[in-house]
């Protein structure tokens, strides 16, 4: 009888985890060129937990070197990240990241809940909470000099500014817990997280 009810223990508890949902939810594959995709649920939102390497014009691996991109993943200019997405995904809104942050316990902490527990410069790195896995990727600005990895990270939003050469980024910096909305010129590249529709 203990025996039977461990075991539906066991299984309700198992039950229970899946219903609830962990941090990781499994993987996903790009059928343009078959990589494969962590990705995470955080509220109602699913994300990629690793930024997005499909290789397409207006693409960059961080100073050209193509170890960079299977660490950090590809650097885009916008008008590529827009269209960079695979199918039954998107680039997020200024909104959606906005979501993210309340989801995470908001922009004053959410650097510190996102970023990956390693690689960050000095004492930079997160807590990694949800399985977001941030890596500071840098970027590199559209005069072709790149810059910053290990210190920051920049990811591209959908949503455009008033001022026609620019477009909304989140950022988070190895030296602040926060993550702060700013904007980018267009032809600058940077990392792209693609949230599902």
């Amino acid at each position: 009888m203990r025996i039977q009810i461990k075991g539906i223990l066991a299984l309700s508890i198992a039950l229970t985890a899946i219903a609830i949902g962990a941090p990781n939810n499994g993987v996903f594959k790009d059928s343009r060129d078959g990589q494969k995709y962590k990705k995470v649920k955080i509220g109602k939102q699913v994300w990629m937990a690793e930024n997005l390497n499909y290789k397409m014009e207006g693409s960059y691996c961080y100073k050209n070197d193509e170890t960079y991109c299977e660490k950090y993943g590809r650097l885009y200019e916008w008008d590529a990240a827009m269209k960079a997405c695979p199918k039954g995904w998107h680039l997020p809104t200024e909104e959606e990241f906005k979501t993210l942050m309340s989801n995470v316990g908001g922009k004053k902490v959410a650097g510190k809940m996102l970023k990956s527990t390693t690689g960050w410069y000095k004492d930079g790195n997160g807590v990694d909470k949800y399985g977001f896995n941030v890596l500071p990727a840098g970027s590199r600005l559209d005069d072709g000099y790149f810059g910053t990895a290990g210190l920051d990270m920049s990811f591209w939003g959908a949503t455009e500014s008033v001022v026609p050469f620019v477009a909304f980024s989140l950022h988070l910096k190895y030296d602040y817990e926060g993550v702060y909305l700013s904007s980018n010129d267009k032809d600058d590249a940077c990392s792209v997280r693609c949230l599902r529709d």
